[in-house]
């Protein structure tokens, strides 16, 4: 898998080429469009540069989906061991708020990513089902970038799709996306208002990439290795979006202690 210790300057692009052949790379940016081949290890645990990649987990057209009534956005997250517990939680939640063959295109997501993204050591994960029932066009970009979530020793990546809707923006992680983002963010976080308008005004006439249907994405988390991303603009549709972090278990638990959660015990792995 290509990385990028010393990418390339690109206003990026709009659209990828088809997967033709089981690995492809698009021209001149270093992302990787991968089908179904083992990636666990592509990734190394010392690393540093943003990597970014997409990957097919569903070959067919996702099921059609549609949410049940409800009262605005709704979000999911359960922190602790990947097994039937997370599994059973994920699908009595998607159950209260969606309608249709939920499950096909959830089941693969998770099946794929123990498969293909998890080594035997991450026994753990966080899981995040956000819903956004109503759209909302006026929303602005919400470029940032995932903190580590340990450290120090190894480095988080997070892998997502939508079953629903739009799928995440991605900046192409270049010396320059990383660049401009690092110099707007100096002195403050992302998540101030100006801060924020600023990267948008920044990042208005850079073309960011994004997973097709029926695949996930992979990007790597932190000040330095962190992919800049963002929901989609504008959001004038239903969405449903799920994330996965995988972690081993000492990794997990100390997540929750930061965010003062509870470690959700799997005690049919312990049989």
């Amino acid at each position: 898998m290509m990385v990028l210790d010393t990418p390339k300057e690109s206003q990026g692009l709009d659209s990828r080429p088809e997967l033709l052949s089981e690995t492809d790379t698009v021209p001149d940016t270093g992302i990787v469009l991968e089908s179904s081949s083992n990636v666990i290890d592509e990734f190394p645990i010392e690393i540093r540069s943003p990597q970014l990649s997409f990957h097919r987990f569903f070959n067919e057209p996702l099921p059609k989906l549609t949410l049940l009534p409800g009262d605005g956005h709704m979000a999911l997250t359960y922190i602790g061991h990947y097994g039937p517990h997370l599994i059973s939680t994920g699908l009595d939640f998607l159950a209260e708020q969606v309608s249709g063959d939920f499950k096909s295109g959830f089941m693969a997501f998770l099946n794929h990513v123990k498969e293909h993204h998890m080594s035997p050591e991450q026994t753990s994960c966080k899981l995040a089902i956000r819903i956004y029932r109503v759209p909302d066009p006026t929303k602005p970009l919400r470029w940032h970038q995932d903190g580590f979530f340990w450290l120090p020793n190894g480095y988080a990546y997070q892998l997502g799709t939508v079953l629903l809707g739009p799928p995440t923006l991605f900046q192409q992680p270049t010396q320059e996306t990383q660049r401009i983002y690092h110099e707007v963010t100096k002195d403050e976080l992302d998540s101030v208002p100006h801060v924020r308008q600023a990267l948008t005004d920044q990042f208005r006439d850079f073309k960011p990439v994004s997973a097709k249907p029926g695949e996930l994405s992979r990007w790597t988390n932190g000040h330095d290795t962190g992919v800049v991303h963002s929901e989609p603009f504008p959001i004038v549709e239903p969405r449903i979006f799920v994330s996965l972090l995988p972690g081993t278990e000492a990794q997990l638990r100390n997540l929750c202690e930061l965010w003062d959660m509870s470690f959700k015990v799997d005690e049919t792995l312990e049989e």
